[in-house]
């Protein structure tokens, strides 16, 4: 018998602050989906950063704001990240997902607790990939009388 590995989705998860990234992107899309040129705009400016991770659905991945996260997810299968963002001057959070291979989905929670089907805050389950930008006007935005916020993707 021959056992075989469920396909993998390989993807980027990117989470950035829109105020450190004021030369990629002057204001956040009004569109659910970024063009390709805004995420090859992305992408070529992260290139340098070569994170990479094979992650299981066991582990919860820390994200730097900034930072890519290069990784592989089993099909049918979740991985969680988590980022911790300093609130001081209130920024647009962009969530990218960026996948090589597949169709992963992504929820998002603010509250601490674990985002899933059935508990998030944001969503994006569009084809390919995936695009999030929580604005301070959004009443759902990140307790601003915290001095952190905390993200689950």
């Amino acid at each position: 018998h021959t056992i075989t590995s469920p396909p993998m989705k390989s993807l980027i998860i990117f989470v950035g602050a829109l105020a450190l990234f004021a030369s990629v992107v002057s204001a956040a899309p009004k569109h659910a989906t970024p063009s390709h040129e805004d995420m090859n705009r992305k992408l070529s400016l992260m290139k340098d950063v070569q994170v990479t991770s094979d992650v299981s659905s066991a582990d919860v991945m820390n994200l730097e704001l900034g930072q890519p996260m290069f990784g592989n997810v089993d099909k049918n299968s979740y991985q969680q990240y988590t980022v911790t963002i300093p609130i001081d001057f209130h920024p647009i959070i962009e969530i990218d997902v960026i996948p090589f291979e597949g169709d992963p989905d992504c929820y998002v929670t603010d509250d601490g607790s674990t985002p899933s089907t059935t508990n998030y805050q944001y969503y994006s389950i569009t084809f390919d990939s995936e695009y999030i930008a929580i604005k301070p006007t959004d009443p759902k935005y990140c307790d601003t009388t915290k001095r952190t916020c905390t993200i689950n993707v």
